[in-house]
């Protein structure tokens, strides 16, 4: 084999590892951002439920302003 051909068989390998560490790392940012998508969610639900109960307390505490005043 020539030194030609096998500095470009060592390109090829380096290209071919390199590419597979690509790929590794895009699944596991798929991965991660599916993660991040589906606590972003959580936290939005949460959120929502927080601001339904304020809106309850708010509520009630003006509910029982108002039975005070009578």
């Amino acid at each position: 084999m020539s030194t030609r051909e096998a500095a470009l068989n060592g390109t090829q390998a380096v290209v071919t590892e390199i590419d597979a560490k690509c790929k590794r790392l895009a699944e596991e940012q798929r991965k991660m951002n599916e993660k991040l998508e589906k606590r972003q969610k959580e936290l939005h639900e949460r959120e929502k439920h927080i601001e339904k109960n304020e809106e309850r307390l708010v509520q009630r505490q003006n509910e029982l302003l108002e039975k005070e005043k009578t």
